[in-house]
């Protein structure tokens, strides 16, 4: 576990509620043994309750599959106006390539 007090950049987990300067963010971090069958189901449990209070996953853990548990709205309402900020810098850096930054999640994020 490590606490991060809040950034200011437009799609970092620590940017808690836009306008908000006092929130600070705790990373916990489940860990489970490789091959380990059922981990999936584990942490769908765990990401149900951790979104009820507002959390988000770190952008480079494994979390999309958790699309079923409605992880991609719950990131498009938690980061709300940052993301169509970054999406906006993003179209402007990327024109009609949309390829910087992005991959299939992020894309499916951002653009759909």
């Amino acid at each position: 576990m490590r606490f991060i007090k809040k950034s200011k950049c437009l799609l970092c987990p620590a940017t808690a509620t836009v306008g908000d300067t006092s929130t600070h963010t705790a990373y916990i971090e489940i860990l489970s043994f490789v091959g380990t069958e059922s981990y999936k189901d584990f942490f769908k449990e765990i990401a149900k309750e951790w979104m009820a209070l507002g959390g988000v996953p770190h952008w480079a853990k494994q979390w999309n599959f958790l699309k079923d548990e409605g992880i991609y709205k719950h990131l498009r309402d938690h980061y709300g106006p940052n993301m169509k900020k970054f999406t906006a810098v993003l179209d402007a850096l990327n024109g009609q390539k949309k390829d910087i930054f992005l991959n299939k999640t992020m894309t499916t994020l951002l653009y759909d």
